[in-house]
């Protein structure tokens, strides 16, 4: 992405204000940047599951670098809805939604970390 590309996305996403949902009964916590530098991207989710399915879902990042809010910010507006056991990195649907939702085509960054967030997610769903 372009540096102007993404503070257009910041500043759409300051808008917008994403709040924390108050009723949630999952809450996934990760690690994207899990590097030795004093700033690592933490994402946590918080998701209202209802047999199976994304019923509303909100999350947080911080400290977070603008790849990693993005991505979250995104997730967050397009898992609604879906399965639990569908999130998955092969899931070629939330991709394209992803791509769809970030208005251009993701650059090495933000593939890296929309791919680790995903990982994430995945990872509880599937275990």
């Amino acid at each position: 992405m372009k540096k102007e590309e993404i503070k257009k996305y910041l500043i759409r996403i300051q808008k917008e204000q994403p709040k924390i949902i108050d009723k949630f009964n999952i809450s996934i916590e990760g690690s994207v940047c899990d590097t030795s530098s004093k700033f690592k991207d933490v994402v946590s989710f918080y998701i209202l599951n209802e047999n199976g399915i994304i019923k509303d879902i909100s999350a947080k990042c911080g400290p977070c670098d603008p790849y990693a809010y993005i991505t979250v910010n995104i997730l967050v507006k397009i898992l609604k809805g879906f399965c639990l056991k569908e999130i998955r990195l092969d899931n070629k649907e939330i991709s394209d939604k992803f791509v769809k939702e970030l208005k251009t085509e993701m650059d090495e960054d933000m593939r890296f970390h929309f791919e680790t967030i995903l990982k994430i997610l995945q990872e509880k769903f599937t275990s």
